[in-house]
C-alpha cells in the first residue's frame, strides 16, 4: 500500500522508494510539482526521479488549491495532469534479445511481446513493489524502485548484477562483498576496453550507465 505522507515536510526515502511513489503518497498527481521544487535541487541534479538512495531527503511542498471560474449552466472540461509510470526492461540472453512472449505479473498478469531489441514495456501502478517476468529463457523477479544511484557501491553492484557480472542479488551480504564487487568491476572494465583497476571511477560509472540504460 502507498504510505501516507504529510505535506510541507522532508521525507527520508525508504529502501525501494522513488520520487513518484513519494509524491503520490503525499496527494500529488504530478511528480514535477515535488521533484522540481527548489528545495530538491540537489536530488534533481541526478536527472532521474526513479532512482533514490535509502536515506535521501525529499521535500514535499504543501498542496495548493486553485479556483477556476465557470458558468454553471454550461458543460466544462478540466484536464488533470498525472504522472504515469511504465516498467521497461531490456531482457537479453547473452546479449541477444529475448524472443517470444513474456508473461509479466504485477497487480494483474499480462502477456507482453518484446520489441525486436528485447524491450518489455508495460504500465504499472506507482505503489508497485515487485514484478515477475517469465519467458522462454526463464524467470526473474524485479524490485521496482530498488535501484540506487550510480555513486553508491550498491548502485554499481546492482547494475553489474543486472548485466550478468554478479551472481545473486545478495552479494552484499557476503563477507567477501568488497572483493566480489571489485572482481566484477574488473571484468566489466576488461569487456568495455577501459583501464582495468577494479575501481568504479568516473569513466567506469559513465560506461556502466550507458550499458545499463539508467
Amino acid at each position: 500500500m502507498v504510505r501516507c505522507i504529510a505535506a510541507d515536510e522532508i521525507v527520508r526515502a525508504q529502501r525501494g522508494d522513488h520520487a513518484t511513489r513519494v509524491a503520490i503518497a503525499a496527494g500529488f498527481r504530478e511528480l514535477r510539482t515535488v521533484w522540481d521544487h527548489p528545495n530538491n535541487a540537489d536530488l534533481g541534479s541526478r536527472r532521474n526521479p526513479n532512482v533514490l538512495a535509502e536515506g535521501d531527503e525529499l521535500f514535499v511542498p504543501e498542496r495548493e488549491l486553485r479556483d477556476e471560474e465557470a458558468v454553471t449552466t454550461r458543460r466544462h472540461n478540466f484536464v488533470v495532469r498525472r504522472t504515469r509510470l511504465r516498467l521497461r526492461v531490456q531482457w537479453e540472453d547473452w546479449e541477444r534479445p529475448v524472443r517470444g512472449p513474456v508473461l509479466v505479473k504485477t497487480a494483474t498478469e499480462d502477456e507482453v511481446a518484446p520489441t525486436a531489441e528485447g524491450l518489455v514495456d508495460i504500465a504499472i501502478a506507482p505503489d508497485l513493489r515487485f514484478a515477475d517476468l517469465r519467458g522462454r529463457i526463464g524467470s526473474a523477479r524485479l524490485w521496482v524502485g530498488g535501484l540506487e544511484p550510480i555513486e553508491a557501491p550498491s548502485g554499481v553492484g546492482s547494475r553489474l548484477h543486472n548485466l550478468g557480472y554478479l551472481d545473486g542479488g545478495d552479494w552484499q551480504l557476503s563477507p567477501a562483498a568488497e572483493q566480489t564487487l571489485r572482481s566484477a568491476v574488473e571484468e566489466f572494465q576488461c569487456d568495455e576496453g577501459l583501464t582495468v583497476n577494479g575501481v568504479a571511477d568516473d569513466a567506469t560509472r559513465a560506461r556502466l550507465l550507458l550499458r545499463h540504460g539508467i
